[in-house]
């Protein structure tokens, strides 16, 4: 498993998108959480997370970046980031749907 980063500026807003690789065939165990080095960001934007994952990781992940002003998750469908949670007053509202540039899949 690898993690991408890609920092952009949305609605004035800076917010770095996480990548979710996984290699072809390659299965995550819960057991390899505790060696995980996911990237450190700095508190003072927001994170949009992606890619193939299961739920727990993405759990995980949530938790890990509570600290920034805001987390959302990706959903291709809508082509941007649902906003889950928000810890800052400038941030998107929860539920809020945070459209990325196009194409509608981040390129990391």
């Amino acid at each position: 498993m690898n993690f991408k980063t890609q920092n952009l500026t949305i609605n004035d807003q800076s917010v770095t998108v996480i990548e979710i690789e996984l290699a072809e065939g390659e299965v995550l165990r819960p057991d390899q959480l505790t060696r995980m080095q996911p990237p450190h960001l700095s508190g003072m934007q927001g994170v949009i997370i992606s890619g193939r994952a299961p739920i727990w990781l993405y759990s995980y992940l949530v938790h890990w970046y509570h600290a920034t002003r805001w987390v959302g998750i990706f959903d291709p469908r809508l082509g941007g980031a649902v906003v889950i949670s928000r810890h800052h007053y400038t941030a998107p509202n929860i539920g809020e749907v945070v459209k990325l540039p196009q194409p509608n899949t981040v390129q990391v």
